[in-house]
C-alpha cells in the first residue's frame, strides 16, 4: 500500500510576536517523522513523506496515495 504521510514539524512553526512560547509544542520533529515513516515500511508499505498543508495543496494534482496517515497538528 502506499501511504501519504502529513506532519507538521516544529522547525517550520514561523513564529509571530503574539504567540504563545508553546504554539509549536504539538508539532512534531523530524526524528518521529522518520521512525513513524519506517515503522510503516517496515510493515512493507511504501511512504510518500507529504508534510503540512502547503506541501499537501502543492502535490494534490499529481499525488498518488491510497491513504493518508495524518499526524498534522498544525493548520
Amino acid at each position: 500500500m502506499k501511504i501519504g504521510l502529513t506532519y507538521d514539524l516544529k522547525s517550520d512553526w514561523v513564529w509571530k510576536p503574539t504567540d504563545p512560547k508553546d504554539a509549536n509544542a504539538e508539532l512534531d520533529k523530524p526524528k518521529t517523522v522518520d521512525e513513524l515513516s519506517a515503522a510503516l515500511e517496515a510493515g512493507g508499505h511504501d511512504v510518500v513523506r507529504i508534510g503540512g498543508l502547503k506541501n499537501l495543496v502543492n502535490l494534490l494534482p499529481n499525488l498518488e496515495v491510497d491513504i493518508v496517515f495524518n499526524i498534522c497538528e498544525g493548520l
